[in-house]
């Protein structure tokens, strides 16, 4: 029973991470601010909940597997848009491009 709490836990924190960041970034690109710092809190939202339930929860090793990849998931989104605010210091034209590369649909 524990591992079916776990789980759904660890299934709705990510969806209220996702909610989270969604409106966090609303907010955010209301006041005007750059791509990569609207984005930042969905990623720090998402590791705080899934390192959360990693550490408070026993799941099954298979589980336990899909948490880790989200919390790398979420690592490695932090660390890509780090580089984009880097970038953007340095080199604004490569950054333009990359970031209406990334928000075409």
């Amino acid at each position: 029973m524990a591992v079916a709490g776990g789980t759904i836990g660890a299934v709705l924190a990510v969806l209220l991470a996702e909610r989270l960041g969604a409106w966090t970034a609303r907010a955010l690109q209301r006041r005007g601010l750059p791509f990569e710092f609207q984005y930042m809190p969905l990623f720090v939202f998402l590791f705080l909940a899934l390192y959360g339930l990693h550490s408070m929860v026993l799941f099954p090793p298979t589980i336990s597997l899909l948490v880790k990849f989200g919390l790398l998931y979420s690592i490695i989104g932090v660390l890509v848009l780090c580089v984009l605010a880097f970038l953007r210091l340095l080199h604004y034209q490569s950054y333009i491009f990359l970031v209406n590369w990334l928000k075409r649909k």
